[in-house]
């Protein structure tokens, strides 16, 4: 049985001197079939409308679906493409290497399935694609969803450091309304993490806290120079909970002041890579 996962960065050019990211793929083969996740979001000159997403093989290329557009922001969440023939005419997984989402206005957004290695994601966008030679069978289950609302303030630049590049890509968060900033994620995205640290997102403590909160919390920190980083989960203090916790591998506590009290809201915090 294959199984592969893996996240693209997606980015498009506003101009000559303007590069900015635009959101990402998630993409899962399991056997035979293969599901994809395009989350469209901080797309400042295409506010709304339709955009279509295409893959690329050589020169074929054909449509997967359309999202539509709020805000600048949209998701397609696409299950069930025969990995053999994602087109209905033979064409397989293994000889597509590209994604691109047309706009209107002839606006492009691209990234490239095949530069992903030794988990690092290359973020590629080129402005000039082929016209669609050829249009492709619809999938067997295709989901649009309304994406949630944040507030995005993309660089103008191509990002090289993976945590800059999800800090233009998810939800930022405030939880004790002072300086300290998260960003707010969910266990689906775990898909972003090294493997060793994909399976956490079934940890049982923290699924406890995410569906008691609907969100979990990814944070930097820097120490002594060296950056760390920690997936938090919700909850509150008390002597019982942190125990559990610590079994689960949660190591540290934070909440709006310190030295954290019983009944206090917070974070339960377990170190990782991204």
């Amino acid at each position: 049985m294959r199984y592969e996962r893996k996240i693209i960065y997606l980015n498009y050019d506003i101009d000559a001197q303007t590069r900015c990211p635009a959101g990402f793929v998630k993409v899962e083969v399991r056997d035979k079939y293969l599901d994809m996740h395009i989350f469209l979001r901080g797309l400042r000159n295409v506010r709304e409308g339709i955009a279509e997403v295409n893959l690329k093989a050589g020169r074929n290329e054909f449509s997967i679906g359309k999202i539509q557009l709020q805000n600048g922001e949209g998701n397609l969440i696409i299950r069930g493409l025969l990995f053999s023939n994602l087109d209905g005419k033979g064409l397989s997984y293994d000889s597509v290497t590209d994604i691109c989402v047309k706009m209107q206005g002839n606006s492009i957004i691209h990234g490239k399935l095949k530069d992903r290695q030794n988990g690092e994601t290359l973020y590629i966008a080129e402005k000039k694609q082929e016209e669609p030679k050829q249009e492709g069978t619809k999938p067997r289950e295709s989901t649009q969803t309304q994406p949630q609302t944040s507030e995005q303030n993309p660089e103008k630049m191509l990002y090289d450091n993976k945590w800059t590049q999800l800090s233009a890509i998810y939800p930022h968060v405030r939880p004790f309304q002072d300086e300290r900033e998260y960003l707010s994620i969910g266990p689906q995205d775990f898909v972003i993490l090294p493997d060793k640290f994909y399976k956490k997102a079934n940890n049982s403590f923290l699924l406890h806290g995410y569906y008691n909160y609907r969100h979990l919390i990814l944070k930097k920190v820097d120490y002594h120079g060296e950056n760390r980083f920690y997936i938090g989960v919700p909850g509150a203090f008390f002597d019982r909970e942190k125990q559990v916790a610590v079994m689960f591998g949660f190591e540290n506590f934070e909440c709006k002041h310190e030295p954290a009290q019983t009944g206090d809201y917070g974070y339960y915090l377990m170190r990782i890579e991204i």
